[in-house]
């Protein structure tokens, strides 16, 4: 017999009680340390650290429109980071390692491709996109998870970038030294670099390339 998944709308209060349970599917080894952390000006919902032993951010939400996530997320991040001193009190047994980059965990049921490519622009910290579906197999819940982008590049129809920009199965470019004359050697290329972006900068960026799109798309009849 054929199972029957329902597609329905999750609560805010399950998504939080299943990342704080479920976190290990979101990414390997991370642990969650509290939840509600911080005062009514900075709640970061769920505070964790990775298997490198970084703190880390998890973020969420159950709207459709999850464009202000990235940014929120930033500014928790941002802010749990200028809280070494009070971590390491609340925390004795839990080990920070400082020298490494912080880890942010968007969860959203999706992401706008302003957002997925806005997250490519940051730099010192480890960003990933996780987009759930939600389900209903009689009376048990069903969540899905897709990772949509990380750190290590975008997941695009099913390959994922590679470090470098090459797409895994994709043909290696041709070299560049194939259409010099003889002799010649070929200019070597700086390789790109990451630019560290603030929040009110990735929230403009993200207006801009929204405002690209939609310039782009044919107009309605």
């Amino acid at each position: 017999m054929i199972p029957i998944l329902q597609r329905t709308v999750l609560s805010e209060a399950l998504l939080h009680q299943f990342l704080v349970e479920q976190a290990a599917q979101l990414m390997p080894g991370i642990a969650v340390i509290d939840t509600d952390f911080g005062d009514a000006a900075h709640m970061v919902k769920i505070l964790a650290a990775d298997a490198r032993g970084a703190v880390s951010v998890i973020h969420y939400t159950t709207q459709a429109d999850s464009d202000f996530l990235l940014v929120s997320g930033l500014a928790q991040l941002h802010w749990v980071r200028q809280q070494r001193a009070l971590l390491k009190r609340l925390y004795p047994a839990q080990r920070f390692d400082e020298g490494l980059s912080p880890a942010l965990v968007l969860v959203a049921p999706v992401f706008s491709a302003a957002a997925q490519a806005a997250a490519g622009y940051i730099a010192g910290a480890s960003v990933r996109l996780v987009r759930y579906q939600y389900f209903l197999h009689g009376q048990a819940p069903v969540i899905l998870l897709d990772e949509i982008f990380s750190e290590g590049g975008r997941k695009v129809g099913g390959d994922a970038a590679q470090p470098g920009g090459q797409t895994a199965g994709a043909a290696p470019a041709a070299a560049v030294g194939d259409q010099l004359p003889s002799g010649a050697a070929p200019e070597e290329l700086d390789e790109p670099q990451a630019i560290a972006l603030s929040p009110e900068e990735i929230a403009e960026f993200m207006e801009f390339d929204r405002a690209r799109l939609k310039k782009k798309s044919p107009p309605d009849r």
